[in-house]
């Protein structure tokens, strides 16, 4: 993409791609545990709905990030870290229900090991008449603020002037921009439960996923006949979710929808009880063809196979 843009390579690299991964247990905390390991990295313990998700690795990486998995030794590797800080029998490697993996693009440093190369973003100014940004390094939790310094880069390259809004917006979808906002931590549904009939658990997931913005869920689920009927047989979400995120979150993959918009697929199940029936669902939504609805269906299935591939063949 560089390349297509015009921009020439200075001498130096500008990125370092690191691999990652996580592994879930069966829950065994309700906090987070934070250690760190012989070789002097940190790993964290995170309650994850029935889970404990434990991670992350940190190795150098040159391959297809679209075909990226976590290994036995790397698993074996985040038991070994964990098993003293937490001696229960389920920190074991039968007892791993499945992984993830991830490359992370962090700014490339001469000679700093994988796991000492710095976090911090970089907004990298390229090509002709600098108007090419190269985003490389940050963590997730940085996400609003390298926001904020690229779009003002993108501005100025623009030629337009104008004040940075985003850090004034909240977060939940409704865009409100405020000043001051109270947070509050409410989980009490039973109001909802009498006036839905939903069951307690589905409006729990409702809040945590769409904050102050779930009665717009609520809203269309009453617009359509089955909208709150359960999608999944294992998980709580209902149909009304799955219209949701294709017309007002650009769920534009299977993927997107049980993997990001929701958290079927990082269930026990996997979304493997849903994720055809959901996928000709979406592909009615949005007009997919029987080819299109297969390559979708073939993509989630290889992602959850390379979410298990550390057992081996």
């Amino acid at each position: 993409m560089r390349s297509l843009a015009g921009v020439q390579d200075a001498g130096k690299r500008v990125l370092r791609t690191t691999k990652g991964i996580h592994c879930m247990l069966p829950r065994m905390t309700n906090r987070a545990v934070y250690l760190s390991t012989a070789d002097d990295r940190m790993i964290f313990v995170i309650p994850w709905r029935e889970f404990s998700m434990i991670g992350t690795t940190d190795t150098d990486f040159d391959g297809d990030p679209d075909r990226l998995w976590a290994t036995r030794a790397e698993v074996e590797y985040l038991l070994e870290a964990v098993r003293p800080a937490l001696p229960d029998p389920r920190v074991a490697f039968d007892r791993v229900s499945y992984t993830f993996a991830g490359v992370r693009p962090l700014a490339y440093e001469e000679g700093a090991s994988a796991s000492k190369v710095s976090r911090d973003h970089k907004v990298v100014v390229e090509g002709p008449e600098g108007k090419f940004l190269s985003v490389t390094g940050t963590k997730l939790t940085c996400f609003r603020s390298l926001a904020e310094q690229v779009g003002d880069r993108v501005m100025r390259a623009l030629g337009r002037r104008a004040p940075s809004r985003t850090a004034g917006l909240t977060l939940d979808g409704l865009d409100e921009e405020v000043g001051k906002l109270e947070a509050r931590a409410w989980m009490d549904v039973s109001d909802e439960i009498a006036a839905t009939g939903l069951a307690r658990e589905t409006l729990e997931i409702l809040v945590e996923t769409y904050g102050r913005g779930y009665p717009r869920v609520l809203e269309l689920a009453k617009k359509l006949p089955d909208g709150t009927a359960r999608i999944c047989p294992t998980s709580p979400e209902i149909v009304a979710q799955l219209h949701f995120a294709v017309a007002e979150e650009m769920a534009v993959s299977l993927q997107d929808f049980l993997l990001r918009r929701t958290a079927i697929g990082q269930s026990a199940c996997l979304g493997l009880d849903c994720y055809e029936a959901v996928g000709r669902r979406m592909g009615a939504l949005v007009g997919w063809s029987p080819r299109r609805l297969e390559a979708e269906l073939d993509a989630y299935r290889g992602y959850v196979d390379r979410s298990l591939r550390f057992r081996g063949p």
